[in-house]
Parts: structure tokens; sequence; C-alpha cells
């Protein structure tokens, strides 16, 4: 699911989510007067909803056409089916549509809740799935969570133009319907055109980022949208941090930037600070102290956070040692 930028971008048939209320279709699309027209997955018959362009953008998500979210609305019996037939295949769509690794009892909740497996079934329904997967490219085991990280074929079987090819709302439809590797190349492209928006998007998207577009992306980041450091920072892109902390412990930091690291909760900012105050320290000090003016809170209490393990380092982040030192 990927955020909905504006209202012509929706589609008639397309399948929406708001975290609160579920899924729903959108029904018809009145691009003049900016809303749209849902009916509700568990509406029982009522009248389509009409919503606002502006609560579309700010807590719906657009589920991925002809995706397992938009086929468990719009055509559970075929997707109950063609799990059954193919659990390797189904398990590839999902994951690819999620872009994020996923536990058993998730993969559970989804078949049962979303595709209509019974729950008798499950049991031997993943058992056919784990002898399969060693001669299945593409998934990876995380601990006890399941990804994949390969080609998923397309729904329609076709080709995708490249972005340069398109614009406006097909520029949206062509990342929207992409798989996460082929989101991938487009990011990768993005950054070659020197486009924002659609880079933008695509991190939003959980797109992977590749190693050769890094740095391009990073300057593009710097020179257009500098807030899009943070995602590359939050992704651990190469040379992302070092910019991120360059760009905060400036003089006068980029308002976008310093607004969207205020934006992150608590238990987010200040790790990512202290990351960032780590890297800075023996170089730069005199940065480092400047960072500190965006942690909005007491050193006494970020130390006692630490203690309490309420704050904790990124896995594969470097530790704090330098920067409990700076704080106390």
């Amino acid at each position: 699911m990927i955020p909905i930028p504006t209202i012509e971008a929706l589609e008639p048939g397309d399948v929406v989510r708001h975290p609160e209320r579920g899924f729903a279709v959108v029904e018809s699309v009145d691009v003049a007067a900016g809303r749209a027209a849902l009916r509700w997955e568990d509406g029982d018959g009522e009248a389509p909803e009409a919503v606002e362009a502006g609560e579309l953008a700010d807590g719906f998500h657009l589920c991925v056409p002809r995706g397992f979210l938009a086929r468990s609305v719009l055509d559970r019996d075929g997707l109950r089916a063609e799990a059954e037939a193919d659990p390797v295949g189904t398990l590839r769509a999902l994951l690819d549509e999620l872009a994020e690794p996923q536990g058993r009892k998730d993969i559970q909740r989804l078949l049962v809740e979303r595709a209509g497996l019974e729950p008798v079934r499950f049991e031997a329904w993943w058992d056919a799935l784990r002898d399969a997967l060693p001669e299945s490219p593409g998934f990876h085991w995380h601990g006890d969570q399941l990804s994949f990280q390969g080609e998923a074929p397309r729904p329609d079987g076709g080709r995708r133009d490249g972005l340069a090819a398109v614009h406006g709302p097909r520029r949206f439809r062509l990342i929207l319907e992409a798989s996460r590797a082929e989101r991938g190349r487009l990011l990768a492209e993005a950054a070659e055109l020197g486009d924002v928006e659609a880079a933008d998007l695509l991190l939003a998207c959980r797109a992977p980022v590749p190693e050769d577009a890094a740095p391009a992306l990073i300057d593009l980041a710097r020179e257009q949208r500098p807030a899009l450091l943070l995602a590359l920072a939050h992704r651990d892109v190469r040379g992302a941090v070092e910019a991120l902390a360059v760009a905060l412990s400036e003089e006068q930091p980029p308002a976008e930037l310093v607004e969207a690291l205020r934006d992150l909760r608590e238990e987010r900012r200040i790790p990512f600070i202290l990351d960032l105050v780590e890297h800075l320290l023996p170089g730069d000090p005199e940065a480092a102290d400047r960072l500190a003016r965006h942690l909005a809170a007491d050193p006494a209490d970020i130390l006692q956070g630490i203690g309490s393990g309420r704050y904790a380092a990124r896995p594969g982040a470097p530790g704090w040692a330098r920067s409990i030192r700076w704080l106390r």
C-alpha cells in the first residue's frame, strides 16, 4: 500500500485502506469537486460515502491493483483458490506488496482473514510452503520472519515503461503497480533524472535503494528536498547519515529538515540524533554540540531513558559510548 498523492491518481475499482475503518472500493472519482465515492467492505449495502481529497491524502493508502489485498476485497474466492493451488506464488505476491518481513502468525492472519483460508487448513498450507521454499529463489529468512527480495511477476504479465515515458497520474500508477524490485530500478532512474517527486514517492513505497544510485539520491535530497535525507538515513543508505549530520549541524539547518525531525516520535527522534552525534564527535565536536538543540529533552532524562531501555540504538548501528559521555 502506498500514500495517495492526488485525487487524480485514483480510478474507479481501486481499493483503498483506512487504518481504523478498513478497506473500501472506489466507486467514482470527481476530480473537479475534489472528492471520491467509497463503498466500504463492511458497509452492509450502504450507499457509497463521499470522501474529500484532503482526507484521502492524509488518512488513506492505496492497495496495489490486482495485488493480494485488493483481490481480498474484490475476488476473495479466486484469491483463496489461488492460495490453495499455489502457496509460493501467493506468498510471493503478498510479501512483495507488503515490502517488509512477516512472521508466521502475520501470514496466517492475512491468509485466514483476507484470503478466506480455513484456519484448520493453514498448517498443511504452511508445511507445503516450507517444503517448496528451498526451490523458490528470492525468499529470505530474518530469524523467524520471511521476506521476498526477488522479481515478482506482474499481475497483468506486461512490461513497464520507465519514468521518462509517463507523466502525471500515469506516473503514479506506474509506481503503484511496480514490484519491489521494479521500484528499485525506478528509484535509480529518478535519481538519474533529478526527479525529486518520484524519488520521494518511491521511498514512501519502500523501494529498495540501489547502491550505485545512493550518491545521486543524496545530492538530490540535499539540493531539492533535505527532508529526504531522513528517509535515506533511516534506510542506512551509505553516506546519508554523514550528509544528514552535516545538514543538521549547520548554523541554520534547512527548515523542512528540522520540521521533519521534530515530527518524529520522541522514541525515534532521540536515538536517531544520538546516532548522528556518535558520528560527529570524533571529527567535529562543535557540530555535535549544535545538534543538541534538536534533542528537545533534558540530557539527564535522556541518560535515564537509555538506562531503562526506553531509548535503544538501532540494530547494526554504532553504540553510544561517546554520546553518553557527551550527554554527561
